[in-house]
């Protein structure tokens, strides 16, 4: 479902991900898993492939999301992201 979110830039990236709703963050987290067979998702994929962050990408892997709810991978993620360009 297309949305005004495009992010071009880490900065971007940022502004999106604050202010996408929680059933983004599901779709491209976790079912981006299941749909692409990936160990991966989205948001890694681009943090990765564009944004040239692989060890930014490898962290929000490494986020449990069954012990936290979405919220929580959100803050995760912003945290992990902006102290990418900190």
């Amino acid at each position: 479902m297309p949305t005004r979110f495009v992010a071009e830039t880490l900065q971007d990236f940022v502004k999106g991900l604050r202010e996408v709703s929680v059933h983004s963050i599901h779709h491209h987290f976790i079912e981006a898993r299941l749909r692409i067979k990936l160990m991966s998702n989205d948001f890694s994929q681009w943090l990765r492939e564009d944004a040239g962050l692989t060890d930014t990408a490898h962290a929000l892997n490494r986020i449990d999301i069954y012990t936290v709810t979405l919220e929580d991978v959100r803050k995760q993620m912003l945290r992990l992201v902006e102290r990418a360009f900190a």
